[in-house]
């Protein structure tokens, strides 16, 4: 059934404004935009000075060209925006998200980016005077890249450690690769469809924009990797460990979290439908998240999965080398089944380019 999220838990309302509110509102003295989403916004070549954005959701917006001072973006969510040849001074980034970020060009001074998530992001000719900032984590990486074949050859041969590797165009649909190891691994856009990774370690790796559809995930660890724009859909679990793991705009569906660990987890304006949680993992979720969701209560025990998923993406039911994945332990009481709403999202099509 269908239960009202306003009942069981006070309503938290999300400000969502345009560049021109906040342009308009700072003009009239308003100085505090903490937690307001405003993502695919345009600053560009626009002045910003001694305003509040902490923890605001800002993700593909473009500051390119603009000049911002004295403002605090502390614990925002930045991730894919458009700094290049910005004039940036005395602000804060502590703690901030700016996953793949442009700053390329930009004039940085007397800023601090403490503790922020700097993963991927450029900061090609951009001049850094008196700031706080750790660049070891930007940038292209110096690491052994391969492509799919090679992995599948040494894996065959006992390899089972690639910790590090860079893959290109990774597709490993189809495939049994248990207990194989990508920790730090560089896997972007890659494919894992009906894959067989019970076992496997993604532990830090980025896999932004990557898809497990039908994927045995028993015990696998994904703990701290990037799953920025990634699709889990009818996903196996069982053990699997999620624990601070980035699944920023992540699209869930059809998944039993309940069998996951979720510590910690970045959960922002991920997209869900029909996602079986516990309530505790329910709760865990941000506001503008919360806001979002539909959801179901259920008295009894969620049936285990127990048969093969339809294989959306083509091939056949032999993918599965051992058969198909089955629950082996008992499922929690209470779960909600969670959807988020669809229609809050029709402005940011444009983040999955459809």
């Amino acid at each position: 059934m269908d239960a009202n999220v306003g009942e069981e838990f006070p309503k938290i309302l999300v400000r969502h404004l345009k560049a021109e509110d906040v342009i308009k509102e700072a003009s009239d003295g308003i100085t505090d935009f903490s937690d307001i989403v405003s993502v695919c916004a345009d600053f560009k070549g626009k002045t910003l000075s001694g305003l509040n954005f902490s923890r605001a959701k800002m993700a593909k917006t473009d500051f390119s060209g603009a000049i911002i001072k004295n403002c605090n973006f502390k614990g925002a969510e930045l991730s894919d925006t458009n700094f290049k040849n910005a004039k940036i001074e005395n602000t804060s980034f502590e703690e901030a998200l700016l996953l793949y970020s442009d700053f390329s060009g930009a004039n940085i001074t007397t800023t601090t980016f403490r503790n922020a998530n700097l993963k991927s992001s450029d900061f090609k000719s951009a001049k850094i005077i008196g700031s706080v900032i750790d660049l070891a984590d930007t940038g292209p990486k110096s690491a052994e890249v391969v492509d799919t074949k090679f992995v599948l050859d040494e894996y065959k041969k006992g390899r089972r450690d690639f910790t590090g590797i860079t893959i290109k165009e990774a597709d490993f649909s189809g495939k049994t690769i248990p207990g194989i190891i990508l920790a730090n691994a560089v896997l972007r856009n890659a494919a894992f469809d009906f894959a067989d990774l019970n076992g496997a370690n993604f532990e830090n790796a980025d896999l932004s924009n990557s898809r497990f559809h039908g994927s045995k995930l028993e015990k696998a660890n994904f703990k701290k990797a990037n799953m920025y724009l990634s699709y889990i859909n009818a996903a196996f679990f069982e053990e699997t460990d999620f624990s601070e793991t980035i699944l920023l705009w992540a699209k869930l569906e059809g998944i039993n979290m309940a069998l996951a660990k979720i510590e910690g987890t970045i959960f922002s304006w991920v997209l869900m439908k029909d996602v079986k949680m516990t309530p505790s993992q329910f709760l865990s979720l941000p506001p503008e998240v919360l806001e979002t969701i539909k959801m179901e209560n259920t008295e009894a025990p969620i049936p285990a999965q127990s048969s093969t998923p339809s294989l959306k993406y083509g091939g056949t039911a032999d993918k599965y080398a051992s058969g198909p994945p089955t629950n082996k332990y008992t499922l929690p009481d209470n779960l909600y089944i969670v959807s988020t709403a669809a229609d809050t999202y029709k402005s940011l099509r444009n983040l999955y380019g459809k």
